[in-house]
């Protein structure tokens, strides 16, 4: 039936919350959404059928929006042959509203209820920190800024924005540090334990990282309530195991292999690197506390100290008293050959201590005790029983910085070394998958989540506190969320401060290609850095590269170039362009289709206050990027076209704009502007001429545009919309139109006037056109005519973000690059 693509009417029970997608067509209000489901009967005319299969079900409606897991509900719709690998059995895509069959059940009643009561209390938050909280305690992404989920995927930190393992553990601790500060016994407490990770992971929908940690938590409370130890590595092992076997669609989930990965270098690698890392003082703290806790002396042998590899371990005769045999521990011991002399006198031997060793060829009578005033590097206390002196034992421990001594290596304190080491070992260990899945790199990951660590837990504890407390107390809640919220929006800020380092990600061949790579740079990185010699010369040589990434280069190729007076943001297929109004200030014309990739462009421009937007006509790839602009930025007014060609996206956008506070004007030909060092006039379209068709669907659309003309002190440039060859002829019969450089109508499509391409006289002509488009742009008539004109032809695609500058009373064109 999916091959023949059948039509039918069915009843489905949906085993997740439908997610809504990115809208990506021209329609603002129109949601569509996405959700597993499990099809149970089929009807088709004079049939009905039983069946229990999984299908992913492609909807489009509010009404979807408020279904939860374990609803049944009834849908019309066309079935279709699934993706290739998908475990699903079909894909259906509803047509209409779906008809609710049964409630969901009490227990995700219940889960859903505190989902709700958590974004409610986060609606009091700043709108990036209120999606990004429900996201990170509960999975909850349906408030998500589509800008901060870019951020943290790019900073390695997309693992916040969805419920992992770590904030199952982190309940789980919060759960057993009450449950023992209460007085439960330790049985008492694993089931506590147990409990809260159970009603976590329903309330947080369970997910390929939930999973995995689930069990492997339930493990760790099972080994505790019994006594048993917990070996994580077996854990993890039969995790796995467990869950392929029960569900192996985990086996082609990207996000489990991830969870798994990062798991098991946390596991593997941490532990060892952060001993490495760690100071051989802090781990002589720790091995004492467990010697001690253990109820064995802390002595130990000083060669197979962690933290003194590399030193020779002291010897009798490094003692400062060659006449004394001074072992490690600094308790004296005897030395048959030593003979009691002038300063050592008889009653001074003392009864061995029972806690003291003893020379293994001495006698217990022959332990000496030594003249005060012939040691005084050593104290002798009340006693007898010989102390080093802090003093020496200090000055012993320096590194030697003459001779042959070996110098002790610099070391951190423990608790740095295990922060460092933890989010290194699990981005090594996801290296290989994100190059398969992407075919990027992204050193920047381990510093971003060095800093948003110690965010994390209070964020996931307040958040979760919150949703528990706000279906009886929402007042109660909403307290709760005021400091998860900040520090979810140091997440943020980390977020946004990652991304915008130099080279925060790196291109990577993806695939097979890509990890054959990684792994063939692996095996060379590693015999380089295991040697001293060269790994001096491999640090040498990265520091330089770092030196010239961060200083040099900004220096030299600085982005935007000083004096910019317009930038043509690369936005792909539409136009996004910025037009100088002064410090920190910029006149926006279109929004290109991605409000991530234009919010991107005004940030590099360090442009935070838009006083006004033109956008010139209501398709997509000129207005969806709306929210980018508007995010974290003041905008004065929206000017849009007087022609009304498309009436449902001009409703849509004036609603955005009346709930904002910004007012939408129209411009007539002849306004003026005048924003620092720029000047703007419109030219068009007049409001009294009916709207122009031409030869494609949105012709008309296109012809509507509002047509500007920009002028500075070293010349001018025409920022022409989308206009085809209709709207050029008529701006033609109507007023002048020449200026230096052009702003190519239509993405450089074949639907250009000659006599309109001549009559600008443009020196130069820009194009806004994504790479590999599918409809052509530019056209090669269009570059030939421009050529012929004698114009020299910028093109996004090839050369990335492009700026107008004044070079000594003249304007030229500064591309980025790619």
């Amino acid at each position: 039936m999916a091959k023949k693509n059948t039509t039918i009417k069915a009843q489905i029970a949906l085993t997740d919350d439908p997610k809504r997608r990115q809208n990506r067509s021209g329609h603002f209000n129109q949601e569509s959404y996405v959700t597993p489901a499990t099809l149970e009967i089929i009807q088709t005319a004079g049939n009905r059928q039983a069946v229990n299969v999984p299908i992913t079900v492609f909807a489009n409606g509010h009404d979807w929006s408020t279904l939860l897991p374990s609803q049944h509900v009834e849908v019309t719709g066309r079935l279709a042959k699934p993706t290739p690998g998908d475990l699903v059995a079909a894909i259906l895509l509803v047509q209409g509203p779906p008809r609710v069959l049964t409630p969901p059940s009490l227990l995700q009643t219940a889960a859903g209820s505190l989902r709700s009561g958590l974004r409610a209390a986060a609606a009091t938050l700043p709108s990036d920190q209120q999606g990004l909280l429900p996201g990170l305690v509960v999975g909850d992404v349906s408030r998500m800024d589509p800008q901060v989920s870019s951020d943290l995927k790019e900073a390695g930190l997309s693992h916040l924005n969805a419920v992992s393992g770590a904030n199952l553990a982190i309940v789980a601790g919060a759960a057993l540090a009450l449950s023992r500060l209460i007085g439960l016994s330790l049985p008492a407490r694993a089931v506590f334990a147990a409990i809260a990770m159970l009603a976590f992971a329903v309330v947080a929908r369970p997910s390929p990282s939930v999973l995995r940690a689930l069990l492997m938590g339930l493990a760790a409370a099972i080994a505790l309530g019994t006594g048993r130890a917990k070996d994580g590595l077996a854990a993890l092992s039969a995790t796995v195991l467990l869950l392929v076997l029960f569900a192996p669609e985990l086996a082609r989930s990207y996000g489990f292999a991830l969870s798994v990965a990062a798991t098991a270098g946390i596991l593997i690698l941490a532990p060892r690197w952060r001993d490495r890392l760690a100071s051989p003082k802090a781990e002589d703290d720790t091995d004492d506390q467990n010697n001690t806790r253990h109820g064995k002396p802390a002595d130990r042998d000083p060669q197979a100290e962690p933290g003194l590899r590399g030193q020779r371990a002291p010897h009798p005769d490094d003692s400062p008293h060659p006449n004394l045999g001074l072992h490690p521990d600094h308790n004296l011991r005897p030395d048959r050959s030593v003979r009691p002399g002038p300063g050592l006198h008889a009653d001074h031997v003392l009864r061995p201590e029972p806690d003291l060793h003893q020379d293994p060829g001495g006698h217990p009578d022959h332990n000496l005790r030594p003249d005060r005033s012939l040691h005084p590097n050593h104290d002798l206390q009340p006693d007898h029983i010989l102390r080093p002196n802090p003093d020496l034992e200090a000055e012993r421990a320096l590194p030697s910085t003459t001779g042959g001594g070996s110098r002790v290596p610099y070391r951190f304190p423990r608790w740095m070394a295990e922060a460092v080491a933890v989010p290194v070992a699990a981005q090594v260990a996801v290296t290989p998958i994100l190059v398969l899945m992407s075919g990027q790199l992204t050193p920047v990951a381990v510093i971003a989540n060095l800093l948003v660590a110690p965010a994390v837990a209070p964020a996931t504890l307040l958040g979760f506190g919150a949703a528990l407390v706000a279906p009886v107390w929402p007042g109660g809640a909403e307290l709760l969320v005021v400091p998860a919220g900040y520090a979810v929006g140091w997440i943020i800020i980390v977020a946004r401060w990652a991304v915008n380092l130099p080279f925060a990600t790196l291109p990577w061949p993806g695939g097979l290609p890509g990890l054959g790579l990684l792994l063939l740079a692996v095996a060379i990185a590693v015999p380089i850095l295991r040697r001293k010699t060269w790994r001096a010369v491999a640090v040498t040589v990265a520091g330089a590269a770092l030196l010239a990434v961060l200083v040099i280069r900004p220096i030299v190729g600085s982005w935007p170039p000083k004096g910019w007076l317009m930038v043509m943001c690369d936005v792909g297929q539409g136009d996004g362009l910025v037009v100088a109004a002064g410090p920190g200030r910029g006149i926006v014309v279109d929004t290109g289709p991605d409000p991530i990739v234009m919010d991107r462009c005004l940030r590099r421009l360090g442009v935070d206050d838009v006083p006004l937007l033109i956008l010139t006509h209501p398709h997509a790839d000129h207005v969806n990027g709306l929210p980018g602009v508007l995010r974290n930025r003041r905008v004065g007014a929206v000017v849009v076209s007087p022609q009304r060609t498309s009436a449902r996206t001009i409703a849509h956008l004036s609603t955005t704009l009346q709930r904002r506070g910004i007012p939408e004007w129209t411009a007539s030909p002849g306004t003026r502007w005048r924003f620092g060092p720029s000047e703007l006039t419109v030219l068009g379209p007049d409001p009294a001429l009916s709207e122009l068709s031409g030869q494609g669907e949105g012709s008309a659309i296109n012809n509507s545009s509002v047509v500007v003309h920009v002028r500075w002190q070293a010349g001018s440039i025409l920022l022409s919309g989308d206009l085809e060859t209709e709207a050029q002829d008529e701006l033609l019969r109507r007023t002048a139109v020449r200026a230096d450089i052009l702003k190519t109508p239509h993405h450089g499509s074949n639907r250009q006037s000659p006599a309109f391409l001549s009559a600008v006289g443009a020196r130069a002509a820009l194009i806004s056109v994504g790479a590999d488009n599918d409809y052509g742009h530019p056209a090669l008539s269009t570059l030939a005519a421009l050529r012929r004109l004698g114009a020299s032809v910028y093109r996004t695609d090839q050369s990335g973000d492009l700026a107008i500058v004044e070079r000594e009373g003249q304007m030229a064109v500064v591309p980025r690059g790619p």
